[in-house]
């Protein structure tokens, strides 16, 4: 970041603090991007890989063998609004989905949408999924 103003200040390039901001995201997206194919997993994501990557997390860490061990996970656009997961993931879960959003909204995406009421989950075959109950309501 250091680096980035002081190049605008040799650079005595006079702009708008909008166009400033465009200037260090894109340069943190592209730094990003390159820490990316390094293996050092941050950068700009599209909201079909945050989508993808949260599907492929919640389908290795929704497991249950009775009902108290599922727990509701709120979620943000680009994710659903909620998922489960197992009480004992819930933590690790809420720090994977934000860090997924800021990874999308790092490149100036951004998206919005309402959620409804969030369904209880249940414990079936080993997984935690909507109450029957919720989906029949529905």
């Amino acid at each position: 970041m250091y680096t980035l103003k002081r190049l605008l200040g040799v650079l005595n390039i006079n702009m708008d603090l909008q166009m400033r901001k465009r200037i260090i995201l894109l340069t943190v997206c592209v730094v990003s991007l390159w820490f990316s194919t390094m293996g050092f997993g941050v950068g700009c994501l599209s909201a079909e890989s945050v989508s993808s990557k949260w599907d492929d997390y919640e389908e290795r860490h929704n497991f249950c063998e009775v009902d108290a061990d599922c727990e509701t996970i709120y979620g943000s656009c680009p994710l659903p609004c909620y998922s489960y997961v197992n009480v004992e993931e819930l933590e690790e879960a809420q720090h994977r989905s934000d860090a997924l959003i800021r990874r999308y909204e790092l490149s100036g995406a951004s998206c919005d949408y309402e959620c409804v009421e969030t369904p209880e989950p249940i414990c079936e075959e080993g997984r935690c999924v909507e109450s029957r109950e919720s989906s029949e309501e529905d």
